[in-house]
């Protein structure tokens, strides 16, 4: 190891700006998979108009003295994720693969406080079908990347 020495305090600084340049910068999501936003709206919009379907007690789990609507508040979630993923022009790989996956978190989670049979089959399958899918994307993005 040697010592660097600066002949001028203006080399120093472009050495200290070009030394990190690209710490915490990830390279950006050109061409994001319409077809798996879609579908991740698609689900958060489910979960989110579940309060509006006729008998919903049957459909959304009551917990304790009060309904904890937290399928809803998930849908309501991921349809914000997923429409600014969507709108972004320019989004982080990392950021795109964090936001994609933790929706996905957290419509399995809401499936837990689902009652009604054929809802909870239904977003069972698309939730499965959309990891499947996003998984399959990122491998693809990341192999593009390399």
């Amino acid at each position: 190891m040697r010592v660097k020495i600066f002949e001028t305090k203006l080399e120093r600084q472009e050495f200290c700006n070009n030394l990190y340049t690209n710490f915490g910068n990830s390279t950006p999501v050109k061409n994001k998979n319409q077809s798996n936003l879609i579908l991740g709206l698609l689900i958060s919009m489910i979960l989110f108009l579940m309060p509006f379907y006729p008998n919903q007690t049957s459909i959304i789990r009551e917990i304790g003295s009060q309904n904890v609507s937290l399928p809803v508040i998930l849908g309501i979630g991921g349809f914000i994720s997923y429409i600014l993923i969507f709108i972004s022009k320019t989004i982080s790989l990392s950021s795109y693969k964090s936001r994609i996956y933790t929706t996905i978190a957290g419509f399995g989670l809401s499936l837990f406080y689902i009652n009604s049979k054929t809802f909870l089959i239904i977003l069972s399958i698309l939730t499965f079908v959309l990891l499947i899918r996003s998984y399959y994307e990122f491998k693809k993005l990341h192999s593009n990347n390399i």
